[in-house]
C-alpha cells in the first residue's frame, strides 16, 4: 500500500458510516441483509461502521425477538432497535388489495400508511438516524419503512442500494417524490439499474453496479443431511410461493411424472412450509446451516433459482463459485443477465422449456456450465464495495457544489 493510500485509508476510518437494514442476523438473512452484511465485512476495515437495524427476524410480522441494543454479527457492530408494533397481516394484505388496484387515485396518508404497515416501522431508528452524525449512511432496500421514513433525514449522506423488483409496490407515486431525494445509488446488477432508471425517466439516476465478494464456503460432509440421492437439483431459499417455489415443484413433478426412468430428485433448503403436495422425488430439508449448505452445493447436479424477482440473487452466485450450474426462471430478467454473462447455466419460461432443459444438462454439459460459472465469480465477485462507495460518495459530493 502506497503512502497516498495509507493517508487515504487512515481518513476513512475517522468516518462513521451507517448501514441500514430491516433485519440482521444469522437466522434472519433474506437478500438484503446477506448483501449488507457481504458489504459491512468489506468496509469495517476502511471506516467506523456500524449497521443499524430492528429486533425482528422475520418479515411477515416484524415481530421484535432480538434484544434491543448494541450485539456483533460477525465481528461487525450491530445496534438493533425495537419495532413499534408487530405487523397484522390479514388487515396488511386488506390494506395491500385496497392500495393495489387503485393505485394512481390513492393519498399520500394511504400510502405512508400501507408503508408504516409493510414495516419495520422503528421510530427509535429513526431517531438515531436523526441524531447521530454518520459522514455516510448506506440504506438497503427501497422498499422498507426503515428506507422510506430513514433516507430522507440524512438525504445529504445517504447512499441508496435499492434492490428493486419489478412488482407492483415499485409503481406506486410516492417513490417518485423519494427518489428525488436519493443523491446517490448504488446497484446490485446491470438489470436493477435498468429498471430504476425506466422507472424514472427524467430524474438523474445513475450509479456503479457492486460485486460482492462472493467465496465458496467449506463443506464439513459429516453435516449433510442422511440418505442425500446421488443426482439432485438444489434450492436454497425461503420455500415461499412468491419465490416461485410452488412453480419449481410443479414442472419438477410434472417432468418426473413423464419421465419415470429419470433419475433427478430436487431438494428444498430454507424456511417455510411444504408447497407442493408431495413427491417421493422432492424432499424438505428445513432451515441449514452454512456448512451443510456449502455440502449440499459441492454435491449438487444442478441449481434452480425459479423466482420471477431478483436483483442479484447471491445464492446463485455461491452456486456457480462451487462450480455448480444453474437452471432459472427466464421470466426474470436479472436471471437471465447473469446466466447469459456467466454461460453458467440455462433458463426456462414453460413446461416444455424445463423439460428441454433437464434433458440437455448431462454431465458434460453440467461439467462445462459449472465451470463457466466458477470462472464468472472468480475474476467478477472480487469484493468492489469501497470502489462502489467511493464512486457514489463523489455523486454525493457533485450535488452538494
Amino acid at each position: 500500500m502506497s503512502l497516498l493510500q495509507q493517508g487515504a485509508r487512515r481518513r476513512r476510518m475517522a468516518e462513521r458510516i451507517a448501514l441500514v437494514v430491516p433485519r440482521c442476523a444469522h437466522d434472519a438473512l433474506g437478500g438484503a441483509e446477506a448483501l449488507a452484511l457481504s458489504v459491512a465485512r468489506e468496509l469495517a476495515g476502511e471506516f467506523d461502521l456500524e449497521i443499524l437495524t430492528t429486533c425482528a427476524t422475520d418479515y411477515w410480522s416484524w415481530a421484535n425477538a432480538y434484544r434491543e441494543g448494541r450485539d456483533d454479527v460477525d465481528g461487525i457492530a450491530v445496534e438493533r432497535f425495537p419495532v413499534e408494533h408487530p405487523r397484522d397481516l390479514a388487515e396488511f394484505n386488506r390494506l395491500s388489495r385496497r392500495v393495489r388496484y387503485r393505485m394512481g387515485s390513492t393519498s399520500i396518508d394511504e400510502q405512508e400508511r400501507w408503508m408504516r404497515a409493510q414495516g419495520p416501522y422503528s421510530p427509535a431508528l429513526l431517531n438515531a438516524l436523526a441524531t447521530r452524525r454518520h459522514d455516510l449512511v448506506l440504506f438497503f432496500t427501497y422498499l422498507y419503512a426503515t428506507t422510506y421514513f430513514g433516507l430522507p433525514l440524512v438525504a445529504e449522506r445517504a447512499i441508496l442500494l435499492p434492490l428493486a423488483h419489478d412488482e407492483w409496490p415499485f409503481y406506486f407515486p410516492i417513490w417518485r417524490p423519494f427518489f428525488e431525494k436519493v443523491r446517490a445509488t448504488i446497484f446490485a446488477s446491470p438489470e436493477e439499474r435498468e429498471l430504476v432508471q425506466r422507472r424514472f425517466r427524467d430524474l438523474p439516476i445513475a450509479g456503479p453496479v457492486l460485486h460482492p465478494s462472493i467465496r465458496p464456503g467449506a463443506a464439513i460432509a459429516a453435516k449433510l443431511p442422511e440418505d442425500i440421492p446421488a443426482k439432485y437439483i438444489l434450492y436454497i431459499g425461503r420455500i415461499d410461493g412468491a419465490k416461485g417455489v410452488a412453480d419449481l415443484c410443479e414442472r419438477f413433478e410434472s417432468y418426473a411424472q413423464r419421465n419415470p426412468a429419470s433419475t433427478w430428485h430436487l431438494l428444498l433448503a430454507g424456511p417455510g412450509e411444504p408447497i407442493s403436495a408431495g413427491s417421493s422425488r422432492i424432499r424438505y430439508l428445513g432451515v441449514v446451516d452454512e456448512e451443510t449448505k456449502a455440502g449440499l452445493l459441492e454435491r449438487a447436479a444442478l441449481f434452480a433459482m425459479p423466482s420471477y424477482h431478483e436483483s442479484l440473487c447471491i445464492a446463485l452466485l455461491e452456486a456457480w463459485a462451487k462450480g455448480v450450474p444453474s437452471l432459472v426462471n427466464g421470466w426474470n430478467p436479472v436471471l437471465v443477465g447473469q446466466s447469459r454473462r456467466s454461460n453458467g447455466g440455462l433458463w426456462y419460461r414453460d413446461q416444455a422449456g424445463f423439460d428441454a432443459a433437464l434433458d440437455a444438462l448431462d454431465a458434460p454439459t453440467r461439467a462445462a456450465l459449472g465451470r463457466q460459472g466458477a470462472a464468472f465469480v472468480a475474476r467478477t465477485y472480487t469484493g468492489d464495495a469501497l470502489a462502489a462507495v467511493e464512486s457514489a460518495r463523489r455523486s454525493l459530493a457533485k450535488v452538494r457544489s
